[in-house]
Parts: structure tokens; C-alpha cells; sequence
């Protein structure tokens, strides 16, 4: 998913608007005719636009010579401000709302620009305001605020947006049909989804693959295999869905089946259906699986981008080849903070702490920003290698540098990493300064290093405590 910076005056946090809904479409005062463009240079000056500054001075050009009361025009220069990444959201309202005539291309693009801003709320209520305004209605404004209605999570909503497709005869549109379902899908009402699925009078692979897609999201393994058996034929996304869906409910075997099958069929797998392939594997610690995935990406040229190359290091590692797994490390092009945190991770799983700190300096050295996980791995990494300085060093940083605050699991990595060196001492010292209470794993690392050491009385304490949390943890 693209993310976008919003203007400021976009930031302002907005709450849901009443959605006004009449019970019967409001009369067409003004039927839509597609102007007649103008035969003008202007235009194409705004298409040469790249900053905002610019498309203010075709704007103030368009005032100086009447073009801005061409409907059409207006709209064009609407729908720069709306969609544009240099463009304004103020400016492109304040153009629509001059439109003497309202036009609901210019509004549906008023939509979507803030669909593709984030502004769903506004979004809505810029609906409610062509319902007001009695600007006619179409399937695209109907497709953008059903989009709005997935990302908001807007369920009752739904329901009266429907009611008004059909009120105004779009309900066989092939486009809102299958957001219709991906909607109700989305909003875990799949009785709605089916009855839209049901009633639709042609189904094409995308209306297929928005049921299956809403089956497998809400977790009915039955009616996904269903609903997949009976598809008159599939593409990349269905196999997809259904091998995402065995890999989510942790059945990695039957995963790799449906793979195995759409090889027999003549799919061509895509970089997400290696990418849950992959985590089956791994799960399953099928390495000759995984050599096999890996050589089919070498052979048919596969880019290892960050999400590719993150699962097939993370397979290796999980089955315990660290030269491999640096192989794919070093054959991800593009590597995001994600593949840095899985070759650290990986280093520091298997006792490779001194490797993880050089892998570490890299992150820094390559201007990647280092989050959260990456903390978690490289504080593990020094607890597994005894670097008490070093784990230190990395969790002062965490603040102080990165102003990343230290979550539970960077004091567990402190807690196991103080123990494992006796410095019990400072182990209370940290449990005191903690800003949550310890939980059941520092306990039970504790409770482990206080046994290496013979620290009876603590190991106690810690024993005590773990009763507390975790009674039926028989492995303490």
C-alpha cells in the first residue's frame, strides 16, 4: 500500500459525518452532460505542473481570462489540486463548489483525491454534500465510498449505501458488485456477501476471488475449499488466497499441496505465493523445499525485494543454514529494515552474536533507521554472547539516540542477558526501574540464571513469582 503526506491543512483530525441518506433519490435538477472541452493551451499547461506554485499561476491565468467558468476546465484544474501529490484539498473544494452547474466528475475526483490521502471521513462527507447539492450519483461515486467504507470499517453503512445503488439502478454494475462483496467480506458479513454473490447475474474471476478472499479472511477453511473447487477458473490471486489462508491457519503441509497442484496446472507463482511458500517451509523445516524455491527464483530471474528476500533468509535460518541465509541476505537488492532485523535475528539465534554487532553497525552505517525489532535481535544477540558492555551500550541508544522507548521484550533481553552474567544485583535494579511489571518469561529467565549461579534466594523469589503468572508452566 502507496503512503502519502497529507498538506496541513488536511491534518486536522476529522470526526465520522452523518451520513444523510433520503429513503428516494433526490430529482435530477441537473442531468450531466460531459462538456465540450475548449479549445485552449491552459489545460495543457496544467498538465505540465509539477509544484503547487504553478498550478496557481495556470489557475490565476484561467481567472484572468473567464476559462475558469467552463465547467470542464474547472474540473481539470479540480482535479489537479485533488489528486496531484503537489496538489491542495482546500483549492480543489473551493473550485468544485464555483462550478455553477455541479458536476459530479469533478466531485467523484474530489473523492478520490481524498481516498488517496487518507481523508475517509472527508471522503463520506463529501458524499453527503453531492446528496445535498443533488449532484447525480454514479457507480464511480459509489465505488469510492464503498472504498471508504473497507477502510473505515464502516458495517451499517454499508447497508445504506447498498440500499441506495439499488434505489438508483447501478447494482449491476460489475465494479460495484465486487466491492460490494469485498466490503461486506471485510466487515466479516459474509450471509450479505453471498447474497450479492448469489444475485449476481455475471461472475467474473474478480467476483470469485472477492468471496473467496472474504471465506478465507474469516476463516471458513470449508467454504474457501468450496468455493475454490468450483471457480470456473483461477488466477494467481486465487491460488494465492488459499495457500495464504493454510499458511495463516498454520496448516503448512496442506499449503504446500495447493502449490505443488497450481505447478501441475501451469500457474506461474508470483513473488507473494513464494513468499508464503517460504514461511510454510520454514515452519516445516523442509530445506530441500526451500534449495528448490531459491533456485526457481535464480532461474526465472526473480527480484529478491525486501519481502521475498526477508522469507527465503528467514527459511534458511529456521533451518539452521546461516552461509545460506547470508547468500540470500546479500542477493536482496533492496533491503528494508525488516531484512536487516531477520539476518540479525538469524545471526543472533544461532550463536553468531560477534557477526549480528558488525551486521548492526551496517544498519547504522547505511542510514537504515533502526526500529524496535531491531533492538530485540541485537540485545539478544549480546544475552546468547555473554556481551554485557555491548548489551548495555545498545540499550542506552535505544533512547537516548533513536528515541525508541524500550518495550517489555527489551527489558526480558536485559533481564536474560544480566542473569546469564550473574550481575543479579543489577538485575533488581532493572526490574525496579521498569515502567510495566516483569511478566512470566524475565521470571523464568531469572529463575534460570539464578540455578546456573546457585542463587538460591532469589531464584526463590523468581520461582514464586512465575507460580503467580504462569501455574501451569510445568517446564520451570
Amino acid at each position: 500500500m502507496l503512503h502519502f503526506h497529507c498538506p496541513s491543512s488536511s491534518n486536522t483530525p476529522m470526526t465520522p459525518p452523518t451520513i444523510a441518506i433520503s429513503h428516494s433519490p433526490p430529482p435530477i435538477t441537473n442531468p450531466q452532460k460531459i462538456p465540450t472541452p475548449p479549445t485552449t493551451t491552459t489545460l495543457s499547461l496544467l498538465q505540465l505542473c509539477n509544484h503547487l506554485h504553478e498550478a496557481n499561476q495556470v489557475h490565476a491565468l484561467m481567472i484572468k481570462t473567464s476559462q475558469i467558468s467552463h465547467t470542464y476546465s474547472a474540473s481539470r484544474l479540480a482535479e489537479f489540486y485533488a489528486v496531484s501529490d503537489n496538489g491542495n484539498h482546500k483549492y480543489a473544494e473551493t473550485v468544485t463548489n464555483s462550478i455553477q452547474v455541479p458536476y459530479r466528475y469533478a466531485w467523484n475526483t474530489l473523492i478520490r483525491g481524498n481516498l488517496k490521502k487518507k481523508n475517509t471521513h472527508k471522503a463520506i462527507s463529501l458524499y453527503d454534500q453531492m446528496m445535498r447539492k443533488s449532484v447525480e450519483l454514479d457507480r464511480f461515486t459509489f465505488t469510492l465510498v464503498l472504498k471508504a467504507c473497507t477502510l473505515l470499517g464502516l458495517r451499517e453503512s454499508v447497508k445504506q449505501f447498498h440500499c441506495q445503488i439499488i434505489k438508483r439502478g447501478v447494482e449491476n454494475s460489475v465494479s460495484i458488485r465486487n466491492k460490494l462483496i469485498h466490503v461486506y467480506a471485510v466487515n466479516g458479513s459474509m450471509v450479505d456477501a453471498r447474497k450479492v454473490f448469489d444475485k449476481s447475474t455475471e461472475l467474473d474471476i474478480v467476483t470469485w476471488n472477492s468471496l473467496l478472499e472474504g471465506y478465507a479472511g474469516n476463516g471458513d477453511g470449508v467454504l474457501v475449499r468450496q468455493v475454490f473447487d468450483e471457480m470456473p477458473q483461477r488466477d494467481v490471486v486465487s491460488w494465492n488466497t488459499v495457500i495464504a489462508y493454510y499458511v495463516w491457519v498454520s496448516k503448512f503441509s496442506e499449503a504446500i499441496e495447493v502449490f505443488q497442484r497450481m505447478q501441475e496446472e501451469g500457474e506461474q507463482p508470483d513473488g507473494v505465493t513464494l513468499v508464503n511458500m517460504l514461511t510454510a517451509i520454514a515452519h516445516l523445516g523442509a530445506l530441500a523445499q526451500g534449495i528448490w524455491v531459491h533456485a526457481y527464483i535464480r532461474k526465472h530471474g526473480i527480484e529478491l525485494d525486501e519481502n521475498l528476500g526477508s522469507a527465503l533468509l528467514n527459511m534458511y535460518s529456521k533451518c539452521g543454514c546461516l552461509d545460506r541465509a547470508m547468500e540470500a541476505f546479500d542477493e536482496t537488492k533492496r533491503k528494508s529494515i525488516d531484512t536487516w532485523n531477520a539476518m540479525i535475528g538469524a545471526l543472533a539465534s544461532n550463536a553468531r552474536s560477534l557477526e549480528a554487532i558488525d551486521l548492526f553497525s551496517s544498519v547504522e552505517n547505511s542510514r537504515t533507521q533502526p526500529d524496535f525489532i531491531t533492538f530485540s535481535c541485537i540485545l539478544n544477540a549480546c544475552s546468547h554472547g555473554g556481551l554485557v558492555e555491548e548489551g548495555l551500550a545498545y540499550f542506552g541508544k535505544m533512547k537516548t539516540i533513536y528515541g525508541i522507548e524500550p518495550d517489555v521484550a527489551h527489558y526480558g533481553c536485559m533481564i536474560d542477558l544480566l542473569g546469564r552474567a550473574g550481575l543479579f544485583d543489577k538485575v533488581e535494579e532493572t526490574m525496579k526501574s521498569m515502567p510495566m511489571e516483569p511478566d512470566a518469561i524475565m521470571w523464568k529467565s531469572l529463575l534460570s540464571a539464578c540455578k546456573i549461579h546457585n542463587n538460591f534466594d532469589l531464584g526463590e523469589k523468581a520461582g514464586l513469582e512465575l507460580i503467580k503468572l504462569a501455574p501451569d508452566d510445568h517446564a520451570s
